[in-house]
């Protein structure tokens, strides 16, 4: 859907919407053909459709942004009204949809070093490298080069947390913690990539011809701003889910109760809708991602395996 995306929003609402729809259309023809070959289950039937091929496996996200790009370049007459305000939010909410996943699948004991590293060892590196490259090529200032390289650094949440689940699921390296450790770093690294990212962006407008950002801003004070959010996100995620343990006395150990792992479903649902709303509002804009993450691990935490991961599951299915 990203290869869809104009500079400004014109046209009706029935334009948009047939715009985005338009869009929706050629994602779902995308998807569907590339998960054709990789093989896929069929949502709420459970049914497995087998894969046409199995020695390539490439995510379908990949037909959806190449399909993407054909809408944006051949339906001139649609896209021209393509609703990028709607679409932005509409990105925001799946990728907090699908960074709950991730929080739900949480697991730091014996990993916090080797979190770390993976988180900032890979992303600092290619990060560096981006921006070397763009300054050599684009004679591009500084600060902008490291904005283009923190933004190309950042893993995509989209395409290796639904691989790393199913590895959970299928049981490959689990023993040694591999898919949930590489879901808390990518977790993190998209975090620490956004927060850099706006610090590089301040910089650039600082420095740039007209003075474009306001007098008062400053490099120190937009640091301490966005360290404050994350703290902010980080402690309302960690309360919030921590009352989530009331839904423990609703039954007994072990019991597996339909009617509550649907609660659940709806109230991380809720939340995963709710905290990127509320963040856009209040102008929290680096806390929506930190507050859900670490409201989905202290789920995990509360819960164990007893969460509505399947129901989630099949709702970014429908996302996608």
């Amino acid at each position: 859907m990203a290869g869809a995306a104009t500079a400004d929003d014109k046209g009706t609402a029935s334009e948009k919407i047939v715009a985005l729809l338009a869009v929706v259309v050629f994602a779902v023809i995308g998807w569907g053909f590339l998960a054709l070959f990789r093989g896929f289950t069929i949502p709420c039937t459970k049914k497995k459709v087998k894969a046409l091929c199995t020695t390539v496996q490439i995510p379908p996200l990949v037909g959806m942004i190449i399909m993407g790009c054909i809408a944006r370049n051949f339906l001139g007459e649609f896209m021209e009204f393509y609703p990028n305000n709607w679409a932005h939010h509409i990105r925001t909410v799946c990728l907090s949809v699908i960074l709950l996943r991730g929080g739900l699948e949480l697991d730091f004991r014996g990993k916090g070093i080797t979190v770390v590293l993976l988180t900032l060892c890979p992303q600092i590196c290619e990060a560096i490298g981006v921006a070397a490259v763009s300054r050599l090529i684009f004679g591009l200032p500084w600060a902008l080069c490291f904005a283009n390289g923190f933004t190309l650094a950042a893993v995509s949440p989209a395409v290796l947390v639904p691989s790393m689940m199913h590895l959970h699921t299928e049981k490959y390296g689990v023993k040694k913690g591999i898919p949930t450790t590489l879901i808390a770093a990518s977790s993190f690294d998209d975090i620490i990539a956004i927060t850099i990212f706006g610090v590089c962006k301040t910089i650039a407008f600082r420095e740039a011809p007209g003075a474009v950002a306001e007098e008062d801003d400053s490099i120190g004070k937009e640091v301490g701003i966005n360290i404050g959010q994350i703290f902010a996100g980080l402690a309302v995620g960690l309360s919030v889910g921590w009352c989530m343990r009331i839904f423990n006395k609703c039954h007994k150990p072990g019991e597996k109760n339909k009617c509550l792992m649907w609660v659940k479903f709806i109230v991380c649902l809720f939340m995963a809708f709710l905290v990127p709303i509320v963040c856009e509002i209040t102008k929290f804009y680096e806390a929506k991602f930190v507050c859900i993450i670490f409201f989905g691990y202290m789920c995990f935490m509360g819960w164990g395996e007893d969460k509505p991961e399947h129901y989630l599951a099949v709702f970014w299915g429908f996302c996608q």
